[in-house]
């Protein structure tokens, strides 16, 4: 009893240890910092509203304005509910304002699964569980891409929110 106990204690600090690694996860800056400032529940909107082919955002104070990359030479800005061509597209897509939609998707998915598993906490807990489960049942039971998903999905957490529930 006490040897399996402490075999899963060495197995929560090396996870624990890993997960504070952010590297992985490979977030940019712009969307941590995004949702720092601005909020989750803001970047969940801009998501929601963005038409299905929308590439980019850039958050106005006006409003957001998506926009559609075709190639380097070509791109849309969605304007009174419709694509027009934008004059500009070199500069649009190298600006550091535009940003890409699929990273803050990405971000916020990951936000929305620790979110669903019951915060920060409990998903960390339930990581812990299904590693163990993993290594007693093996990855029929638990999959490695199940657990994959928790430790990015931790990651970005804390890359956000520095390791406390939102």
């Amino acid at each position: 009893m006490m040897k399996r106990l402490r075999q899963r204690q060495r197995q929560q600090r090396s996870i624990f240890a890993m997960l504070s690694n952010h590297s992985k996860t490979g977030l940019l800056k712009k969307e941590v910092e995004f949702i720092k400032n601005e909020g989750f529940v803001k970047a969940k909107r801009i998501l929601k509203r963005a038409p299905d082919d929308a590439t980019h955002y850039r958050d106005l104070s006006c409003g957001t304005r998506y926009t559609k990359n075709i190639s380097k030479t070509e791109c849309y800005v969605w304007t009174d509910n419709r694509w027009r061509r934008s004059v500009v597209p070199y500069q649009i897509f190298t600006s550091e304002v535009i940003k890409p939609l699929s990273d803050l998707k990405s971000l916020v998915e990951s936000l929305d699964r620790v979110n669903e598993h019951g915060g920060y906490l409990a998903t960390k807990e339930l990581l812990s569980f299904l590693i163990v489960h993993q290594g007693a049942f093996g990855k029929e039971a638990v999959s490695d891409e199940t657990i994959k998903s928790l430790k990015v999905s931790i990651a970005d957490h804390e890359s956000v929110y520095g390791g406390m529930d939102a």
